[in-house]
Parts: C-alpha cells; structure tokens; sequence
C-alpha cells in the first residue's frame, strides 16, 4: 500500500478476539489473528459459502428487478424479501477507503459496503443462530464506515438460518447504530488501531503486517 499500514475491520475484529478472549480460546484466536497477517489460506465451512450465496442472490433481485414490486415478486420468502426490501434501490459491492495518520504511522483504511445509499450504509449477515444486538455492535464495521464515508445510519440486516444444512431463513433481524459524530468515531477507531499497532509490535508480527498484510 505504498508506505501505509493497510487496517481494515475485519483485521480489527481479529486482533479484538486474539487480545480480549477467555483463556481457553487463546490459542485459536491467536492462530486466527496470525493467518490473517500473513495472508496464510483458510478452508472456510460450508455454511460461509452459503451466506455469500444468500449476499449474491439479493444484490442480483434487486439489480434485475424493474421496480421494488418487481424485486418482492421473486418467488422468494417473506423473509428473503424483508431484506431485498430494506437494500433495493442501493449501490451494490463498492469500495470505499480513506488516508489517516495514527499515532505517526500512514494508515489506509478500507473496506466493501454490501450496500449503500446516499445516508446510510448496509451489511448483510447471515448466522446460524441469533446471538443478539451486542455481538454485531460489538465490531468494528459500522466504527469504521460510518467514520471513512461520514453517512448518518449503518445497519447490520442479520438473516438466521434454520439451520446449519437448511437453506430456509428462520429470522431476519435489523441492527441500526447512528453516527455520534466524527470526533467520537474518530476518537474510538483510532484508539482501537494503536492497541492493535502495539499488539502486533508485541506478538513480533509487525514485519508481516507491514510487508504482507499491508502488501509493501
């Protein structure tokens, strides 16, 4: 990334599970955050693959579709076209990303929406089973958007299989968080990015973040 130090939420998320997890789960967090820094291969369960299928299958309804009537009369669920509903009319799959300096360091920060409109900002999930409100607004993702594209509203549209081998949706639950503010996003992400610099300086990775992860 020419000299800056590539961040985006997913890596964030790691380093929170690796630097925050109950003991029993160290060890796998740790081995989680280090594959990620070196950008070693992982064999995804079956289910991950699923959940991109569901992603791809909405962004095409709505892409397809003449109007919103045309999107809901897709021989889909009520609840498949509770989410096609809450994201049509958006932009699909764009980059977004922005030039900071943390703590010193050049920092880029960067990221997909799944869906955006002019105000807001939506990412589509899917789970195996519903955990509830805190585990989505426990992550990064909405810290970090809301923060590089300055929208008002980021929302997490969570659809609940009814199980791991069905394809049926069980729930479709919708998680809003309003932006506070960029001096308070700002104030929260940046913290979080130096914990991780330091984290990573500790665990003697930051040769791999800065060459492979950031790709310089």
């Amino acid at each position: 990334m020419y000299g800056n130090l590539l961040v985006t939420p997913t890596l964030l998320d790691s380093f929170d599970f690796a630097s925050s997890c109950p003991p029993d789960w160290r060890d796998r967090a740790m081995a989680g955050f280090v594959t990620t820094i070196k950008r070693e291969h992982v064999d995804y369960p079956a289910f991950v693959k699923k959940g991109r299928d569901f992603e791809n299958r909405v962004y095409r309804t709505c892409n397809e579709a003449i109007d919103l009537e045309d999107a809901l009369d897709n021989n889909g669920s009520k609840l498949f076209n509770k989410v096609v509903k809450a994201v049509y009319g958006s932009s699909f799959q764009d980059k977004i990303k922005k030039n900071v300096t943390v703590d010193g360091e050049k920092v880029f920060l960067f990221g997909y929406t799944d869906a955006q409109t002019e105000h807001a900002i939506d990412d589509i999930k899917t789970c195996l089973k519903w955990s509830g409100r805190d585990k989505y607004l426990g992550k990064n993702q909405h810290i970090q958007y809301l923060y590089m594209t300055g929208k008002q509203l980021f929302r997490y549209i969570v659809a609940e299989w009814e199980s791991e081998f069905s394809n049926k949706i069980k729930s479709v639950n919708i998680i809003e968080y309003t932006n506070p503010g960029v001096d308070k996003l700002e104030k929260i992400l940046f913290k979080r990015i130096k914990d991780m610099f330091t984290f990573i300086r500790n665990q003697g990775l930051w040769d791999d973040y800065y060459f492979t992860f950031s790709k310089n």
